[in-house]
């Protein structure tokens, strides 16, 4: 019997000390200096700034026929000192390893100077790529973060190791980890390349084929089977529906392609149906590629087909142009263009416009669009790496949809002391990552800042909350085991960032625009389409022949994006509890301001604003008219002249902070917005469900009923065939 030595973990524990350790990898040497220029945000647009909840100054803003022009004085972009607190108030219940909202910052940023914050420089987000990870097969420790390669999430921890431990040391941490949750469904139609007798030079022949997604096809439509006329989510943070979303935007997908090759009929799918399993309709798709080794994933819906005609909408008429390509396949009888797909994104996340969907606990960011598969030989013929002239391809079709989660999970970590690496940072490794589990009792309270603000005009804090708190104004909370981020507009811009600097606000929820936009040639940096890398390709081959592998694969390029964006501050050493350079809490006094109609409400001294918002509704234009005055904590109020609306039902075990007109409004009932429409007689006001999803509607009817002719119907409900830009 041979005998050997092992160091073992012993049964006892001990205090420990810990001392800072750097990670001199990839991402450690690509981090940049951390500084104390701290946290800031804008609101509004650039066309209508808004003053942000709790800060301080003012936006004027002049209007005539043709132009809108804005002005601010005094605008404090900082973050104000009691929303900091307020966002982390709940980390005192927590480990003190437990990250914050304010603890999560971009990995490297960009200094810039503006005259009007008191000629002061200032740092916004930004994103290089610097390496990838989804290729490894374990969970690992970088700068700033624990990538749990498993779920595709990324937990923050500035690291640290024990002083002292002559053989090494084990121990536990929790942690706030950030996790992409994402769905997929197929579109039981794929996607045939034939590649040509010259190689794979992209003039190969290219087929839509039926897999079931036209002769199978439901004829009623499931949302409105589900929703009704519009399109709103119930209990978001229990359950975020993706993949009801997924299955019901791929079935959308399906129909309007159908129409545009007179599959069935538009407005009467009962007529007929002209296809048959297997049957391959020829199409002209640069989504498709010429590559079949590799994937692609896009959220423009219209993609499968590249020579979709396109439209634009004047004067109330729908104006289609270059159909010479579709006229040489397809009559296009309905008058399909690129428009008819435009409001599936919305429809998809549930937030509804941009321009009217709110900030809220029950509007979380999801985004949406196709993945297509790596490609399989036609027939079941044998696999090659290296695709050869002459044969037959096809690639399966999904339609997915994504969202991030903030978690608490409990990281076992082991620090070993033999390791003769001269770098302290690579003894340092991942024992395991486990979900916490609690009592009902003891579930995190989440908030989530409710200002009774648009997606596009506010990035919303969220954080942990102490229960002490949770009837702050502006604030919804609940109790969970995690909390769905929410909608914001930097979701909806660019996902590189750019113009603030609350990372754990835009970041998150923009990485899926990065990763719904894999293929694209302007999407610079790591190629994750597999093309160019054999190794990964293999992976997502393995990946996409299924709708959960495919979920999977875009759940580890949010990982990967998300690590190289993101960095961790909070750490074993730790103790400055506030990020630096916050704007004051204003105290000020109070006098009575009142508006017709109601009784005396109390208000502050600092400048308020008229200020008015364009808000295209029911197909036309209107004029949503707010007063904004400074939120000072308690006191905070938001004069306004609409009523809040937040589409859906929320969770029952959420609340709303009340305080000021911001929290009137329950925000889990359908409750209409009043809106003040231009009116030749005067102010005319009317009610309008503003929060839920409600594109601009013609031709046909969805959910299988309606005349079937070819004709616009701007104030047609929700669940349309046809839908146009607003």
């Amino acid at each position: 019997m041979g005998l050997f030595e092992a160091i073992t973990v012993s049964g006892d524990t001990e205090p420990a000390a810990f001392f800072q350790i750097d990670d001199r990898g990839i991402l450690g040497l690509g981090t940049a200096p951390r500084t104390s220029f701290g946290m800031m945000r804008t609101c509004g647009n650039v066309f209508l700034p808004k003053i942000c909840p709790g800060s301080s100054g003012s936006v004027n803003v002049s209007r005539d026929e043709r132009w809108t022009n804005s002005s601010t004085e005094g605008w404090d972009w900082r973050i104000p000192e009691d929303l900091a607190q307020l966002y982390q108030s709940g980390l005192k219940l927590q480990p003190s390893t437990v990250s914050s909202f304010f603890d999560i910052e971009s990995r490297l940023y960009n200094i810039e100077f503006n005259p009007d914050q008191n000629n002061q420089t200032y740092i916004v987000d930004s994103f290089r790529p610097l390496g990838s990870f989804v290729l490894s097969d374990k969970a690992t420790a970088v700068d700033g973060l624990i990538i749990d390669v498993e779920n595709g999430a990324i937990g923050f921890r500035n690291h640290t190791a024990p002083t002292r431990a002559q053989f090494g040391a084990e121990w536990e941490e929790d942690l706030l980890f950030l996790q992409p949750e994402t769905s997929c469904a197929s579109l039981n139609l794929s996607l045939r390349l034939d590649i040509p007798q010259s190689g794979n030079d992209g003039d190969g022949t290219q087929y839509l084929v039926d897999n079931g997604g036209f002769v199978n096809m439901d004829v009623e439509s499931p949302w409105r089977l589900k929703m009704g006329d519009y399109v709103w989510y119930d209990n978001t943070q229990e359950d975020a529906q993706l993949e009801w979303r997924a299955r019901a935007t791929a079935w959308t997908v399906d129909v309007l392609h159908a129409y545009f090759m007179n599959v069935t009929k538009a407005g009467d799918r009962k007529a007929y149906i002209n296809s048959e399993l297997g049957r391959q309709f020829p199409i002209n798709s640069t989504f498709l590629k010429s590559d079949v080794n590799q994937i692609d994933a896009t959220d423009h819906y219209y993609a499968l087909i590249t020579n979709y005609p396109s439209a634009a909408e004047i004067n109330g008429t729908v104006e289609i142009y270059n159909q010479s390509w579709a006229g040489n396949y397809y009559p296009n009888p309905f008058n399909m263009s690129s428009l008819n797909f435009t409001y599936l994104g919305d429809q998809c996340s549930g937030v509804g416009s941009d321009l009217v969907g709110m900030v809220n606990m029950t509007n979380i960011h999801v985004k949406c669009g196709l993945v297509s598969g790596t490609g399989q030989p036609l027939g079941g013929g044998e696999k090659m790496l290296i695709p050869r002239p002459n044969t037959n391809w096809t690639r399966p079709v999904y339609s997915c949809a994504s969202a991030v989660k903030a978690t608490i999970k409990t990281v076992r970590l082991r620090y070993n002391s033999t390791n003769n690496d001269p770098q302290p940072f690579n003894r340092l490794e991942v024992v395991s990552i486990l979900d916490k589990t609690y009592d009902k009792d003891n579930l995190p309270l989440w908030g989530i800042e409710d200002a009774n603000m648009t997606v596009m005009n506010l990035d919303p804090l969220w954080g942990l909350i102490d229960p002490e708190q949770a009837n702050h104004v502006n604030l919804s909370t609940i109790r969970s085991d995690h909390l769905y981020l929410p909608a914001g507009s930097s979701s909806i811009m660019s996902g590189s960032g750019g113009t603030v600097y609350i990372p754990a606000s835009t970041m998150p929820t923009s990485v899926w625009s990065k990763v719904y936009d894999t293929g694209s040639t302007l999407n610079t940096g790591t190629d994750y389409t597999g093309a160019s890398n054999l190794a990964l390709y293999k992976k997502w081959d393995n990946l996409t022949q299924t709708a959960g592998g495919t979920a999977q694969m875009m759940n580890l390029m949010w990982m990967d994006y998300a690590a190289n964006a993101l960095t961790g501050s909070r750490g074993q050493l730790t103790t400055n509890l506030l990020p630096p350079n916050l704007a004051p809490t204003l105290r000020t006094s109070h006098h009575m301001a009142k508006r017709e109609g109601d009784d005396d409400l109390p208000s502050t001294v600092c400048q308020f604003t008229f200020i008015a918002a364009l808000s295209g509704i029911d197909g036309h234009m209107q004029t949503e008219t707010k007063e904004w005055i400074r939120n000072v904590g308690s006191a905070d109020i938001t004069i306004t002249r609409s009523w809040g609306a937040h589409g859906g039902l929320g969770p029952q075990n959420a609340v709303t902070g009340g305080g000021g007109f911001a929290g009137v409004a329950t925000n889990y009932e359908r409750v209409a917005q009043r809106e003040e429409e231009d009116s030749s007689e005067g102010v005319e006001m009317k009610d309008a469900v503003v929060a839920q999803t409600k594109p601009l509607a013609g031709h046909g009817n969805v959910n299988g009923g309606g005349s079937p002719e070819v004709q616009y119907r701007p104030n047609a409900g929700m669940n349309q065939d046809y839908v146009v830009h607003r």
